[in-house]
């Protein structure tokens, strides 16, 4: 690999010490005499994936998108392919506060309508996992997470609330847009691992970013207030699946449907009640996502007699008997409320949608 990429820069590059983290074949420093830095990625598998983002990472970065630069490029002698960026020498910011949020909201302003017309990519993913199950995602994350049987149920609430539909392609998406995908140098945030970015709504970034901030525990409140109240300026519904699949914990490679990233699922959630910061994380991406109006959180003994539309009085007896299970951590029970009223229930896998 060192010999490519020498062929192609010049000079005597040599691997000066792996960065940390990285899920592929991960991230090397290389550098070379008079102290010049850059960094080398490469894929084994799948190399039109990794050298088809360079000219969209060229878009981007023409509009201002704070990403390294390419410098070069190729296929392995082995048939992978390889990369070789700007050395950007900072550190990850420890939390994602309030000066983080903002610019990463300037950074998911400038991914906004950078490819107008585009479709599929990210976008499509997103919806055939939340409203056609690919890959049967739902019983994965059922049976194999933490907490899984809740989250399920959160997200076949948010879809049932919303109408499928094709979401946008038109916008950048980075495709794993977290702090831990950030440095922050001379005063600027930076986004790095962006060999997976892809066309779609950048609303699965910002829920990426809200999510994974909750679960890992390094979100603060005002800067989760901030995320929040950022809209996409897409029509009403138009995050839903977005929402509802990062809920889920995954993410697809780009222009593949269910190749996922090799992550624990558990990671995102670990720690988390989704009574609490993750249910907090679904409303604010549905809210992201155009669909303000909507909110996900626990049935309440007093919104029971509301539901009459959902069934008769003997079934709103057994709702309310459900309701006492839930108190004991026995069973999950949550609603969607739009505006403020049950418009759509979720126990276990069985949604009863208003018509």
């Amino acid at each position: 690999m060192l010999n490519a990429v020498n062929a192609e820069l010049g000079g005597r590059w040599q691997v000066e010490r792996r960065l940390t983290g990285g899920w592929n074949e991960g991230a090397y420093v290389l550098s070379r005499p008079g102290g010049s830095r850059v960094v080398l990625k490469w894929r084994a598998s799948e190399p039109e994936r990794l050298l088809g983002a360079r000219e969209r990472v060229e878009v981007a970065r023409a509009r201002g998108w704070p990403a390294p630069a390419w410098l070069a490029a190729g296929r392995a002698p082995t048939g992978g392919a390889w990369v070789v960026q700007e050395f950007i020498d900072g550190r990850t910011p420890p939390r994602l506060d309030d000066f983080v949020a903002e610019q990463m909201i300037e950074i998911l302003g400038l991914q906004a309508g950078l490819f107008p017309g585009a479709d599929g990519g990210w976008g499509q993913w997103a919806a055939g996992v939340v409203f056609e199950d690919w890959d049967d995602l739902r019983d994965r994350v059922r049976s194999g997470v933490p907490g899984g049987r809740r989250i399920v149920a959160a997200v076949d609430a948010i879809a049932g609330a919303c109408p499928p539909g094709p979401l946008s392609g038109q916008d950048l998406v980075h495709g794993n847009f977290n702090l831990a995908n950030t440095i922050a140098a001379a005063g600027r945030l930076w986004v790095v691992d962006v060999e997976g970015l892809g066309t779609g709504p950048c609303a699965y970034d910002l829920a990426e970013a809200l999510l994974v901030g909750a679960g890992e525990g390094h979100l603060t409140e005002a800067a989760a207030a901030r995320l929040s109240r950022r809209r996409s300026g897409r029509p009403g519904g138009q995050g839903a699946a977005v929402d509802a699949l990062v809920g889920e914990g995954h993410q697809p490679f780009t222009g593949g449907a269910g190749r996922l990233h090799r992550r624990p699922a558990a990671r995102r959630i670990r720690g988390v009640g989704l009574d609490q910061a993750a249910i907090e994380g679904l409303r604010a991406m549905i809210m992201a996502g155009g669909a303000g109006q909507l909110a996900v959180g626990d049935l309440r003994v007093g919104e029971v007699a509301g539901l009459s539309w959902s069934g008769n009085p003997a079934h709103l007896r057994s709702v309310a008997a459900a309701l006492e299970r839930a108190a004991r951590g026995l069973e999950d029970y949550l609603v969607v409320r739009a505006p403020g009223r049950p418009a759509g229930r979720q126990a276990a896998n069985r949604l009863h949608q208003r018509a």
